[in-house]
């Protein structure tokens, strides 16, 4: 290791304007090189609260270059953690991770400033490697905090068996123009734009990346060769260790990151354990639009909560935002009790009613992949003009957009929990999506994008036969007040492109065809064959 310098005044200001109020201790800041079983050499920041002999530490690892999370160890070490921030191998080195996370772990066990106690920590791709290295089970772990990144790394790529282009293209063309360069980038709004609307619809699907850069991405190929189901991705599934670990778990999301969906299907899995604690915070936020401040205040918390082996109120396993502005609310779980179980159906008339049509009809609609539904109030990595709701009238007014509209509430109400629609559908084509989002209309018209989610038909002649084929869409949890006056709007399309890129329909791969095949679908109505979107309703003041 190098020797420590200390970190200045100035540094420590630009740390706690980014990061939140800073602790009693000075910061040292040292370098170290961590070798791996194979050999590999990783570069390692340590930060350490001057004047602490030994104390507990935090790891983070990162593929966006160390030098980034500079701000995280002055704020980790001022409150009496070493911060351990180091590089990983590579920018899309995600089958590494584990074993460098667990050579890692044991390079701090033997430390001697280590006191015992190891905590893990970071957000989207750190926030990956903490489960890798968790994957381990080290002796030391305590506890972890980990944001906008679910145990399952693969199922964002592939949501509702669709292919998620617009996490999949320019994260991969971001990592591939970093990989040689000895100062890689962090992800942000301004990763690759020229060209990528182009790219997003090139044929094939599978050459997009030279169509955009003008070379070969193997990482996104990789994604293209390979399904969400396919065995191959199965090193990066966490997901199975969430039950049998018993250390204690806070996830840190946001109502508009892509994550959100598994991030709380890992709440539901992770707070049925007996002996471990689990909280849940859910911001206004999208995926790089995260509150530090916030993070960091539960992070630390959390920690000190664990390190000191204070148990959690179980009275408060969540604390949610309340969309779009009724502020934090905090719950022993969610939906809360007291909140209504509620159906609505896709009724004859473009209404949503809470009682199915008697008599069955059906609604038809043509998708056209040439000119595919848009994704509109909705991106992975896009800034807030991209990524948070916005008003919907333009993309409801296109033909290939049902929308059902229920009656205006005469008292203000909260949808909590998770939504899920259940449509019966055909298509004239062996495969099709189903896009269904909810919406809150204000008095004026204005159709704000709430809740959503999508779903992928794989190839089945069932689609074009005579009976309707039943789905699931899961449109993940929520927490959003509908005031007095407003209404709930349910939409139902075939995309939301290039969020989830566009099915081609036909026979062919669609990573590699050149056809696109317009589509008629079909959503039935009433009778034993009523689609519906089931919910949960609060109509107290506050859940």
């Amino acid at each position: 290791m190098t020797a420590a310098d200390t970190i200045d005044d100035e540094l420590r200001a630009a740390a706690e304007h980014a990061m939140g109020g800073l602790g009693e201790h000075n910061v040292l800041h040292e370098t170290a090189e961590v070798s791996t079983r194979d050999g590999t050499a990783l570069s390692t920041d340590v930060f350490h609260p001057a004047g602490a002999e030994r104390g507990p530490a935090i790891l983070m690892r990162t593929p966006y270059g160390r030098g980034n999370w500079h701000n995280d160890g002055v704020y980790w070490a001022s409150h009496g953690y070493r911060l351990v921030l180091q590089d990983c191998r590579g920018t899309s080195s995600y089958f590494a991770e584990a074993g460098d996370g667990a050579d890692t772990a044991a390079w701090i066990e033997r430390a001697p400033w280590f006191d015992g106690s190891l905590f893990l920590h970071g957000a989207s791709y750190l926030g990956f490697t903490a489960w890798a290295t968790a994957s381990n089970r080290p002796a030391s772990l305590r506890a972890m905090s980990v944001q906008i990144y679910s145990a399952d790394r693969v199922s964002s790529w592939y949501p509702g068996g669709t292919f998620g282009l617009d996490i999949a293209l320019p994260w991969s063309a971001s990592q591939a123009s970093a990989e040689d360069k000895p100062e890689r980038r962090a992800l942000t709004a301004a990763s690759p734009t020229e060209g990528i609307d182009a790219a997003f619809n090139h044929l094939p699907l599978q050459e997009a990346d030279v169509a955009l850069g003008g070379a070969v991405i193997p990482f996104y190929r990789e994604r293209l060769r390979y399904g969400g189901d396919d065995p191959h991705w199965a090193p990066l599934n966490f997901s199975d260790l969430l039950s049998g670990l018993d250390v204690p778990v806070l996830l840190i999301d946001g109502w508009y990151d892509y994550h959100r969906r598994y991030m709380w299907q890992d709440y539901q899995t992770l707070r049925s354990r007996p002996h471990a604690d689990t909280r849940l915070v859910m911001g206004p936020w999208f995926h790089i639009g995260t509150d530090p401040h916030v993070v960091n205040e539960e992070t630390r918390r959390w920690f000190d909560r664990h390190r000191h082996a204070v148990p959690a109120d179980a009275k408060l396993s969540v604390r949610l935002y309340v969309t779009p502005d009724r502020g934090w609310v905090e719950a022993p779980g969610w939906p809360p009790a007291g909140s209504t179980s509620t159906t609505l159906y896709l009724s004859a008339g473009r209404a949503a009613a809470s009682v199915a049509d008697a008599d069955a009809a059906a609604d038809t609609y043509t998708y056209d992949p040439g000119d595919p539904t848009p994704s509109v109030g909705i991106s992975s990595f896009g800034g807030p003009d991209a990524a948070l709701p916005t008003d919907n009238r333009a993309l409801e007014a296109r033909p290939d957009v049902l929308v059902y509209t229920a009656e205006a509430f005469d008292q203000a109400v909260t949808i909590v929990g998770a939504v899920r629609a259940r449509l019966f559908v055909n298509s004239t084509e062996p495969t099709a999506d189903f896009f269904v989002r909810i919406t809150d209309v204000h008095p004026d018209g204005t159709s704000m994008n709430v809740v959503d989610g999508i779903t992928r038909i794989p190839h089945t002649p069932r689609l074009a036969g005579d009976e309707p084929v039943e789905i699931e869409v899961d449109l993940g949890p929520v927490a959003h007040r509908i005031d007095a006056g407003h209404a709930i709007r349910i939409q139902v399309s075939s995309g939301a492109h290039p969020m989830y890129a566009r099915n081609p329909g036909g026979t062919e791969s669609p990573a590699t065809t050149m056809r696109l095949f317009p589509a008629t679908q079909t959503v039935h109505l009433g009778g034993d064959r009523a689609s519906r979107v089931l919910l949960d309703l609060y109509t107290e003041e506050n859940p």
